[in-house]
């Protein structure tokens, strides 16, 4: 995010894939054009910016939109197969799709055609380790994870590596 927090974009991408490293994720689809213009052909996932929008441009750069809500959700599913993340809400209040609205899509047979790669989801309050909101998380997103089986999950923040 932010030009790699203002050390540099292209330079981190570059020691992450040489530390081994083979998914990077972006903050937006200008950043990630920036890696494919700098000729990293790595996995680049995108956190935010309308898949709705700019699907051609994702499918033509081979990206991996990061789903933030229903009308994205519905956009991948109209198109040809495309490979994405599904970001969830478990308590964070900023972008995802509500535990209903994931509910509500499974039961309407949107993941039949395409489900998520991943599931993903930010806790809130991972820096404090008693909070009660870590567990409420934690719940949240298991009862999406074991709805929707993807391939991988993550919930995570930076702190979060503390609570085990």
């Amino acid at each position: 995010k932010s030009d790699a927090y203002g050390l540099g974009l292209v330079e981190i991408a570059r020691a992450l894939i040489d530390a081994g490293c083979d998914l990077l994720f972006v903050a937006n689809l200008h950043e990630a054009l920036i890696l494919r213009s700098s000729h990293i052909e790595q996995a680049v996932a995108v956190f935010c910016d309308e898949f709705t929008r700019f699907g051609q441009c994702y499918r033509s750069k081979g990206l991996i939109p990061v789903i933030n809500n229903g009308a994205e959700l519905e956009a991948i599913n109209a198109t040809a197969r495309q490979a994405y993340f599904l970001n969830v809400e478990t308590g964070l209040s900023r972008l995802g799709l509500a535990f209903v609205d994931v509910r509500r899509a499974y039961l309407s047979g949107t993941f039949d055609r395409y489900s998520p790669l991943v599931v993903l989801s930010h806790l809130a309050c991972s820096e404090r380790v008693a909070d009660a909101t870590n567990v409420v998380q934690r719940n949240r997103f298991q009862k999406i994870y074991d709805l929707l089986r993807p391939t991988r999950g993550s919930l995570a923040a930076s702190a979060g590596v503390w609570l085990g």
